[in-house]
């Protein structure tokens, strides 16, 4: 499937993947109609803000779909940010940092 230089470029920002993005672009069809018409209120005028509505939307069901998988899914997601964003040697010390943190606000 041909990626779009524009959904190249949103999912490049939020870190999505560019083909399931171009997938649920393709499916949807008119983007911009169907990001009025789920949040009518919005002030959304242009195919750019569509894409990133629709981004924000994926990033948010990602969330989601974490949190209700419980601590061992919520667990797997720390650790493997972790991986990408400590500096070597420093993954397990932030992922039991964060692990702690959420335990407290339990």
């Amino acid at each position: 499937m041909r990626i779009d230089s524009d959904v190249r470029g949103v999912t490049a920002f939020f870190g999505l993947d560019p083909l399931v993005f171009q997938a649920v672009v393709r499916a949807e069809g008119d983007i911009l109609g169907a990001v009025r018409r789920r949040y009518p209120h919005a002030s959304v005028e242009t195919r750019e803000e569509a894409l990133k509505v629709i981004a924000r939307c994926g990033v948010r069901a990602m969330w989601d779909w974490i949190r209700v998988g419980g601590d061992d899914r919520l667990g797997a997601i720390v650790g493997h940010w972790a991986k990408w964003w400590t500096f070597p040697g420093g993954a397990v010390r932030w992922r039991n940092a964060v692990l702690r943190e959420l335990a407290a606000a339990k």
